[in-house]
């Protein structure tokens, strides 16, 4: 029997609840015209009414699974999905979006015939907006290349774990997971390691009815310590080099990385400028292992692409290490007097 895990996460903690659109999310899962599904929906430590609403759906519809858990983050509420999933494949829909009432059966490949290790959407809808990365879906069978290609684009939103059916006996079996602690670039790297293990078919369902929705006070808008984003560019480099190595000739996909990279370093060494926290000899080991970072992506020609004065900063590292450690502690300093 095909079963479908449906996780609706809410990785809430007091500046993120989702009460306003926990309701609508969970209906649109519960409508589908596909009904062969269990819905686990993960409490990660809620604060206003949510975890309630859910308990409500729980006690109405057999589907539904409702776990708590201490806060940890948005990957340690995956996880605990992961875990408690019994489906052969794995979808996640964050808890303040909505999907269509076909989303689930188109996603869903039907073929019987040909072994899948991997199916998504043909795009989705963003501020009542149909964003198509695929066209002339679905399709039985696409390059595993193409879809990267295809879903690096809108800034890589598409790199999120929605939209997208993870087949389950993969995910334990290479014991893929979420790294616990980060909430920068996670999603990304999920996706990517999950990518390396695919070794059967991939399908596109002609579904464009994940309906992703902004929100403030979201996880998406919050501003993550450069501890975080210094393990994300650590992990994200890892990647970089086996997806170059792998398909060398997908200049989107490394031109993918060199942004998240580049981007990465800006954003770590614009912190510590206003970190007093940090030593001058962290600040230095810092700075160090951003020059290498970038020293690399010259070796291996990537170019990078960013706005005139990002650009400048990034040569400034590149170029200019000690003036950029020295203008770091000096921006410390002069917001430690202020």
């Amino acid at each position: 029997i095909l079963r479908c895990l449906v996780g609706s996460e809410m990785c809430i903690r007091d500046r993120y609840n989702v009460e306003n659109y926990i309701k609508e999310c969970i209906d649109s899962i519960l409508n589908q015209s596909y009904t062969n599904f269990e819905l686990l929906l993960i409490d990660d430590g809620s604060i206003d009414s949510s975890f309630n609403i859910c308990k409500e759906y729980e006690s109405i519809d057999k589907r539904v699974k409702v776990y708590h858990k201490i806060n940890g983050g948005v990957s340690s509420a995956r996880n605990m999905g992961i875990e408690k999933a019994k489906g052969e494949w794995i979808t996640f829909i964050d808890s303040d979006d909505y999907i269509g009432h076909d989303y689930l059966s188109k996603l869903i490949p039907q073929d019987s015939n040909t072994l899948y290790d991997f199916s998504l959407v043909e795009g989705f809808i963003k501020h009542n907006i149909i964003k198509h990365f695929f066209k002339n879906t679905p399709i039985q069978n696409i390059p595993l290349e193409n879809v990267i290609s295809a879903i690096c684009g809108e800034k890589g939103l598409c790199l999120a774990p929605w939209g997208k059916l993870f087949r389950k006996e993969i995910i334990n079996k290479y014991h893929i997971r979420f790294t616990e602690g980060l909430s920068f670039c996670e999603d990304l790297i999920f996706c990517f390691t999950y990518f390396k293990y695919i070794q059967n078919s991939i399908f596109v369902g002609n579904d464009t009815s994940y309906y992703y929705r902004e929100v403030n006070n979201s996880l998406t808008h919050k501003i993550v310590d450069y501890k975080q984003v210094r393990t994300a560019l650590q992990l994200q480099y890892d990647d970089f080099l086996y997806y170059n190595s792998r398909f060398p000739n997908e200049r989107i996909i490394i031109k993918h990385f060199s942004n998240m990279l580049s981007n990465c370093i800006l954003r770590i060494t614009e912190q510590i400028f206003y970190n007093n926290k940090t030593s001058i000899s962290e600040q230095k080991e810092i700075i160090k292992e951003c020059k290498n970072y970038i020293d690399s992506l010259s070796i291996y020609k990537v170019d990078v692409k960013l706005p005139t004065k990002q650009m400048l900063k990034y040569y400034s590292i590149k170029y200019f290490p000690f003036i950029s450690v020295s203008y770091t502690h000096l921006r410390a300093h002069e917001t430690s007097q202020d």
